[in-house]
């Protein structure tokens, strides 16, 4: 996780917070570091929120798609 606390310092869910503070919540957290490929659906709707994420590198497109299959 040290390798990404500067980018999670710019995070708002971080502003303020001292560094060695940050690895303490994301180790009480249980924080993983996860990649995914292009292609790859995280989160569907419908499904159950268990977890939230942060995107560090990359972007995430949020699609609806309505009964009749249109975006």
């Amino acid at each position: 996780m040290k390798k990404y606390i500067e980018t999670l310092k710019k995070c708002p869910l971080f502003l303020g917070i001292e560094e060695d503070e940050i690895l303490k919540m994301l180790s009480c957290l249980n924080a993983k570091v996860e990649f995914f490929d292009k292609k790859y659906t995280i989160f569907t709707e419908g499904s159950a929120a268990r977890y939230i994420g942060i995107v560090l590198t990359g972007s995430v497109q949020i699609i609806q798609i309505d009964y009749l299959g249109n975006r």
